[in-house]
């Protein structure tokens, strides 16, 4: 899922705009990802497509914890608590709640869902986000697992800055055991000789995923808040791409989240974000406007694209076009209607916050 906490994160007036392109540009990546497999076929560790679409979400997770350590570090207080859980909510809930419908009721999910033991269990899960702490693997819409994990990050990261003010050195003591839990999932809960899908309860589990938010918190505390135009943080990008693009693993994509494999991934991940956070550059204005808006529409892209498809692909008439024309069709479905449901939905939310 995906950074969505912090759309206009701003430093000096502007928006961070590496973060807010990494976004986009992951949600997008996560969409072609989605539907290559959806319509050519499975790819493996080995893939550039295989690879992002496992990482691609813990990137957001790095993002998460970097931009709400970024706004909140300071501000933070019994006083605002309440403020950040709206503006949390008015963030996540409208869109979950809707897409959680949708993929019920225009993929006729419904009969699936409700011939379940505990359907409506389920379903106020779903909707309340509430599966993300109680039953992980009970998410409905496709991606949505993610949202859930998202959900307990935003929950237990008040505590982490209120922790944080007793010591300094709390902070990374705290980072130190999330990072001891990840590596016993990967060493010790996470089966290599099974694939991801068999793993997939293991996986999906947010403390499996917590040392990821963390550390996007590190990020901030040991890299300062300063962004600089820096020939290391360049060469730190590029070692990050070339490293996700050919350390040597082959199989399986459960062999990119168990044992070492896991950490120098994450590590790949986190230089990434790390990068888009320092660097300063500019882009020629079109481009720069289109990733502006993907970065914006994030969280539409990422939610909306499954229900695009599946959608689409329920009609015989549509799956005969063929898969060139299939992909084509549905990824600028997807931007038209990531377009609207930001327009219409996520940002009257945002705007109401602010009022």
């Amino acid at each position: 899922m995906i950074n969505f906490s912090e759309q206009y994160l701003t430093l000096k007036n502007n928006r961070i705009s590496g973060l807010h392109h990494l976004r986009g540009i992951m949600a997008i990546l996560i969409m072609i990802y989605h539907y290559s497999s959806w319509i050519y076929g499975y790819f493996d560790s080995s893939t550039f497509l295989g690879r992002i679409g496992v990482y691609g979400v813990s990137i957001f997770y790095i993002l998460s914890g970097l931009t709400l350590y970024w706004v909140y570090s300071e501000k933070l207080n019994v006083q605002t608590l309440k403020k950040y859980f709206v503006r949390r909510s008015l963030r996540i809930y409208p869109l979950l709640i809707l897409v959680t419908l949708l993929t019920i009721f225009l993929l006729r999910d419904w009969e699936v869902y409700f011939s379940k033991a505990r359907p409506a269990a389920t379903l106020i899960l779903n909707l309340t986000g509430m599966f993300g702490f109680y039953a992980p693997e009970r998410y409905i819409s496709t991606g949505a697992w993610s949202i859930g994990n998202e959900l307990v990050f935003y929950s237990i990261f008040p505590l982490i800055i209120f922790l944080e003010r007793w010591g300094q050195k709390l902070l990374y003591i705290l980072f130190g055991i999330s990072v001891l839990i990840g590596a016993y999932f990967a060493f010790f809960v996470i089966d290599e000789t099974n694939s991801l899908s068999s793993n997939w309860k293991s996986y999906i589990n947010p403390f499996n995923q917590f040392f990821l938010f963390f550390s996007g918190i590190v990020i901030v505390k040991l890299f300062g808040k300063t962004r600089k135009n820096n020939l290391i943080f360049g060469l730190i990008l590029l070692f990050g791409l070339i490293g996700f693009i050919i350390y040597p693993v082959s199989g399986d994509r459960v062999n990119l989240v168990g044992g070492i494999n896991r950490f120098v991934f994450s590590v790949l991940s986190a230089s990434m974000v790390l990068s888009a956070y320092k660097l300063e550059y500019s882009f020629p204005r079109p481009f720069q406007v289109f990733l502006d808006k993907c970065g914006e529409m994030c969280y539409s892209i990422y939610l909306i694209h499954p229900l695009t498809f599946y959608t689409l692909n329920n009609y015989e008439l549509f799956k005969n076009v063929g898969a060139g024309l299939n992909f084509a069709i549905c990824v600028s479905l997807t931007f038209g209607i990531s377009l609207l449901v930001y327009t219409y939905i996520e940002k009257p939310f945002i705007n109401a916050f602010r009022k």
